[in-house]
């Protein structure tokens, strides 16, 4: 299905992030974040780690990179990732959120910069979460031919830690299961949702 763009409004930066709105052919209208992808390194400097609104990664933080970002976003998987990513930027000021517990975190699959964090909650539900340092995603991504990256949620950790991993989980958990959902991928690792992902859009 051909998402067509009406247009495309990119924001200001703050932080390495931009606000873009886009308002689809069909009348569709979406909010959602971009970002360099060498920014994480800054997200992580206070606490060690980033968890929050996966934004679209681009290789520069032009109007006209960020709207062919877009653009081919909305037609990737019938514009899945676009509907995901918009919906993961929506603030909901008014929800009420109650804290989950997670008992047990552990670090698996290390490979050089990446892994992947198993979380399992006190209910017995258990997650999936691609993790990376900055530095190995930012050379990943500017390493390769890519323009733009969206897809499965990145957990960024400056240190691949198991005490900083369950860090990052709890304070996840603080807002209920909602980001630990958002956050699972399971069955695969970060380096093949790139190759993968590479592979797809190109």
């Amino acid at each position: 299905m051909n998402q067509g763009l009406a247009s495309v409004f990119v924001g200001e930066p703050s932080d390495g992030r931009l606000r873009v709105e886009v308002k689809l052919e069909n009348g569709r209208e979406f909010a959602l974040i971009a970002a360099g992808a060498d920014c994480a390194e800054g997200w992580t400097q206070a606490t060690g780690f980033y968890a929050g609104v996966p934004p679209v990664y681009v290789r520069e933080l032009s109007d006209d990179n960020v709207a062919g970002a877009v653009s081919a976003m909305a037609n990737d998987l019938s514009g899945y990732w676009l509907g995901y990513c918009a919906r993961a930027a929506r603030e909901r000021p008014g929800e009420a959120v109650q804290p989950v517990k997670v008992p047990l975190v552990e670090l698996a699959g290390k490979d050089r910069g990446t892994a992947v964090v198993q979380a399992t909650l006190g209910d017995g539900r258990e997650f999936s979460i691609l993790a990376a340092t900055p530095e190995w995603f930012k050379g990943a991504f500017y390493g390769s031919n890519l323009a733009w990256y969206w897809g499965p949620s990145v957990l960024f950790l400056s240190k691949l830690d198991k005490a900083l991993a369950k860090k990052a989980v709890d304070d996840m958990a603080k807002k209920g299961d909602r980001w630990l959902c958002l956050y699972d991928t399971p069955r695969t690792t970060l380096p093949k949702v790139l190759e993968d992902f590479q592979a797809r859009v190109g």
